[in-house]
């Protein structure tokens, strides 16, 4: 079609959906229901499990928890909860589609659905309503269509791309990094490449391309990272560096993160997110990690546990867990490997049960009582069961009730959820009932009404 011919189309493409630059965006309250996602996680959890693809968790440095945060933190709540559901857009036209794309009284969610929808079909008219929220549709909306772009068949979806990764608006040209990198080519490779090394450009968008160049599976982007590995200085765009090379194969990556270990130039910090983006491989790096279970630096021990609690595929490591465990003294890393010994398919409570008991550091001992529910489900060992029923039951409803961070008191709610014991369900009731932190009562209520519909 000749540029007139386009411009014709548009005007016509305008009159039907309306102008949609004259209409203003009206700002909506997303409400974050963490504790039901907590909850919906655990009902759809089999036994054991393993956690969600591509949860980062967060940085453990002294205490093992993230930078200012408890040991249950950010990471924690990121790596239960799951991702919001999409609203499903199979059964909506092509027209009822750009209509929801460009009402600005749908929900950011819905219209997030329809531009991704669109940016699929590939249709001249599709690329059109995607283009019209290009020109001024709302930053955020705005990154969703670009990031978008990288599924879309269209031709027209490369050259708007490789513009928008330019775009004076930095969250939008963060979305066509994305894009780029679902698009995954050698010209989609240079631009991330050319982006990252680019100092002129803000950390926030070296940051997203260096995430976005571990997606991609071209050889100049493992030459790209592991050159940034080598030369960049900032910590903050290092760290985030490592992470894109941890979505990489191990097989592809080891040399390059044992080189870099080695370094005596290293903060801890840096040692740690290096450790911790191996719990990122799609294949396994257990026998690497693994191997820092006698390191002198307690740092590192607890992010290796934390990559081993992460992995997609850690192996069946439990007598090396427990080994491991056995002779651990600090009680962060001992919180770490009770949460990677949850996610084995087999754990030996004869063996594990005396370390619960003797556990008493309060964060490794909601871990140790966790692990013993998820343990109960599959081996009903006389002695363990007793020790959760006379004793884990009473102490894990105290610290829902009485701690003083959300994170520890939810981690003991789901403890008593996946025990599913009728103590613990009994004491779950009390909970739900309790006028303590109205998170709390509901995900109580939230695992009481999953158990009664069994």
């Amino acid at each position: 079609m000749s540029h007139h011919g386009k411009a014709k189309a548009r005007g016509s493409f305008t009159s039907r959906y309306g102008s949609y630059g004259y209409r203003r965006m009206i700002g909506v309250l997303v409400g974050v229901v963490a504790v039901a996602g907590t909850a919906l996680y655990w009902a759809n959890r089999p036994s054991p499990a393993h956690p969600r693809a591509g949860a980062h968790p967060p940085q453990v440095v002294g205490n093992g928890a993230a930078p200012g945060s408890a040991p249950f933190g950010k990471g924690f709540l990121k790596s239960i909860v799951p991702k919001a559901v999409v609203p499903q857009t199979n059964g909506l036209s092509q027209s009822q589609l750009i209509a929801q794309l460009l009402d600005p009284k749908e929900s950011l969610t819905a219209r997030r659905a329809a531009a991704r929808a669109l940016a699929r079909s590939g249709s001249e008219e599709a690329v059109e309503a995607l283009e019209c929220v290009l020109r001024d549709g709302p930053a955020q909306l705005r990154a969703a269509v670009a990031e978008a772009l990288g599924e879309c068949p269209s031709p027209d979806a490369r050259p708007l791309l490789l513009t928008l990764a330019h775009d004076a608006d930095e969250t939008t040209a963060r979305g066509a990094m994305r894009g780029l990198a679902a698009l995954g080519d050698a010209a989609a490779t240079g631009v991330l490449a050319s982006s990252l090394f680019d100092e002129k450009k803000s950390t926030a968008l070296r940051t997203e391309a260096a995430l976005a160049l571990g997606g991609v599976q071209e050889s100049a982007a493992l030459d790209a990272l592991t050159r940034a590995v080598r030369e960049i200085r900032d910590e903050t765009l290092l760290n985030h560096v490592l992470d894109g090379l941890g979505h990489r194969p191990f097989a592809e990556t080891e040399a390059t993160f044992r080189e870099f270990l080695k370094r005596d130039d290293l903060t801890t910090a840096s040692r740690v997110a290096a450790i911790e983006a191996l719990g990122h491989v799609p294949d396994s790096a257990t026998t690497f990690l693994l191997g820092y279970a006698t390191d002198p630096s307690q740092e590192l021990r607890a992010a290796a546990g934390w990559a081993l609690t992460t992995a997609d595929n850690p192996g069946d490591i439990g007598p090396q867990l427990l080994g491991w465990l056995q002779q651990e003294s600090d009680p962060a890393v001992r919180l770490r490997l009770y949460q990677a010994l949850s996610h084995q398919d087999v754990v030996a409570l004869a063996t594990v049960l005396p370390s619960i008991q003797r556990e008493t550091d309060a964060d490794a001992r909601v871990a140790g009582l966790g692990l013993l529910a998820d343990a109960l489900r599959t081996d009903g060992h006389p002695d363990a069961s007793r020790y959760f029923d006379s004793t884990a039951v009473a102490e894990l409803k105290n610290t829902a009730l009485t701690s003083n961070r959300l994170d520890q008191s939810l981690a003991a709610i789901m403890a008593l959820d996946r025990a599913g014991t009728p103590a613990a369900l009994t004491a779950l009731g009390d909970i739900a009932q309790h006028p303590a932190d109205p998170a709390c009562r509901a995900a109580a209520q939230q695992a009481l009404k999953r158990h009664s519909a069994k």
